[in-house]
Formats: structure tokens, sequence, C-alpha cells
């Protein structure tokens, strides 16, 4: 089973995968960052198509970040097209007949989301009204290209999972 990973910069991505990865400690964690450049983003998509088809059927593999991020952070970043629906399409079948999937889409209040990125010293995204973009073309391309299940996680209130769930 995949575990899919998305969300705006500061949203806590990366906190859930490590907090899945204690619940399930066996699973394979890979991290997803940007295409270096276009000519590596053309073909990015060919990396996840070999992950999806090499992932061990017996374990859980999370994706931290996919190419739903190419969908989002392509355009609005990179001012470039870096995943086409129908690439997007082709690697949902992968998944599902690898072993089907999901995706948790971490959000936050966009304010909250800018606070976080500024306390991190991230300086990627310059302005809150790119985020604001990330943001909302993150619920266009979930609500109108994903056929995966997906999870909505606002993390606004809860940055991290209660002591209950055996994480701190």
């Amino acid at each position: 089973m995949f575990i899919i990973i998305e969300g705006p910069d500061g949203a806590g991505k990366t906190t859930l995968a490590k907090q899945l990865l204690r619940s399930h400690p066996n699973s394979k964690y890979l991290h997803f960052g940007c295409p270096a450049n276009e000519q590596e983003a053309l073909n990015y998509w060919r990396v996840y198509a070999k992950t999806l088809l090499q992932a061990d059927s017996t374990k859980v593999t999370i994706l931290d970040r996919s190419w739903y991020s190419g969908m989002v952070y392509g355009p609005i970043m990179r001012d470039r097209i870096e995943m086409e629906p129908e690439t997007a399409d082709i690697l949902e079948q992968l998944v599902i007949k690898n072993g089907g999937g999901l995706v948790i889409y971490c959000t936050a209040d966009v304010n909250i989301l800018w606070k976080r990125c500024q306390e991190r010293g991230e300086n990627y995204i310059k302005t809150i009204d790119k985020l604001y973009s990330i943001a909302d073309k993150y619920e266009e391309v979930l609500s109108n290209y994903c056929k995966l299940p997906v999870i909505k996680y606002d993390t606004s209130n809860n940055w991290k999972m209660c002591d209950k769930y055996g994480v701190d």
C-alpha cells in the first residue's frame, strides 16, 4: 500500500511521515524534492513510476510529496508544467495495480503555514501570496485530478498527533 503525503510548505508533511514511520516501523519512506531543471522535470514521472513498480508489496510505502506536487509547484514556482493530468492518471493506475493507496493532504490556514515557514527560516516561498496560490492549487489538483482517496488533515490546531497514539 502507498501513503502519499501532500500539501504546501509548512503543512506538516514530514512531521506526519515521521509519526507514521514510528507507528509502522517496517514501512519504506521516500521524500521527493523538486526537479533540478526543466529536462529533469520532463522525465520526473519516470522516477515515480520506477518507485511504484519496485515497491515491496508486503510493506507500506510512504511518499513525502509526489506527482501532485509537480502539478502544483511547477506552474506556480517554476513557471513550467511538470506533470500533465494524463501522466498523473497513469501513475495513479500504477498505485492501484501495485497495492492501492491513498493521499493524506496536510493543510492549515495559510497564515499559519506562512508563520511556520518563517520560523523555520525557509526562503523558497518569498511571499504569502505565493503560499495562497499554492494552497488554492492543491485544492484544485486534488479535487479535479486525484482519483485516489484523499484524507484532508488540517494541522492548524493539531501540529503533532497526541501521545495516545504512541507519538510525541
